[in-house]
């Protein structure tokens, strides 16, 4: 088990994203927001991933779904009118649904520096499914943290000409006690099956991605 000095240090550097990166994640902007913070790269006006923990008063929260897609702080994020007419929808990072501690939160989780394009099957049955495994670990821990990400390909599609749309979506999760991680990863596509195991692990996604997401934890807890 990971001692509680280590598990301090993973949160503090990761939220501080110091953590190693590659080529790819260099030159990169960062937002902080009171819930997460996000990688975005402003010049091609797409999201990398963001990080956040959840507890279980982010999703048994009063706070109802809002429904506007904003804009924010960070300039060249893709825009509202960029996904009309697109056939995607506006997949989120970091879920409305464990944002409902408050009302901030929940905006916050709207913000177009959190959304990247889904085809809408895997928005609304695949990888809803996922987020709801996610939500699920709750019943046995106190928190998780979570890293929510995107893969693009070379030649990738933009919708509009403008918006580029993620080859996969993936997700890492450290439970609250340091015991375990688990981690999905989807092909972004209107083929995949809500029933299909989409569990693989961080490092197979740290070495697909080349950053480490949880610095410090034994490689063990990683396989």
């Amino acid at each position: 088990m990971v001692s509680y000095r280590i598990l301090i240090t993973i949160i503090i550097v990761c939220f501080g994203f110091s953590c190693s990166v590659n080529e790819q994640y260099r030159n990169i902007g960062k937002t902080t927001n009171a819930s997460y913070s996000t990688f975005f790269n402003k010049k091609e006006r797409k999201p990398y991933m963001c990080c956040y923990t959840v507890k279980k008063i982010n999703i048994e929260g009063q706070i109802k779904r809002y429904h506007k897609f904003m804009k924010d702080s960070v300039r060249n994020i893709a825009s509202n009118k960029d996904f009309l007419k697109s056939g995607y929808d506006k997949g989120h990072l970091k879920p409305a649904a464990v944002s409902k501690q408050n009302i901030k939160e929940m905006k916050e989780s709207f913000l177009l520096s959190n959304v990247a394009p889904q085809f809408p099957y895997f928005n609304r049955v695949v990888w809803r499914s996922i987020e709801s495994q996610v939500r699920a670990l709750l019943k046995n821990q106190d928190s998780l943290i979570v890293y929510t990400g995107v893969v693009y390909k070379k030649r990738a599609k933009k919708i509009n000409g403008k918006v580029e749309v993620p080859y996969y979506f993936y997700k890492t999760i450290l439970l609250g006690d340091s015991t375990e991680t688990i981690a999905y990863l989807a092909k972004n596509d209107s083929s995949s099956l809500k029933g299909m195991d989409f569990k693989t692990t961080v490092n197979k996604i740290e070495k697909l991605v080349g950053f480490n997401f949880y610095p410090g934890l034994s490689e063990n807890l990683e396989n």
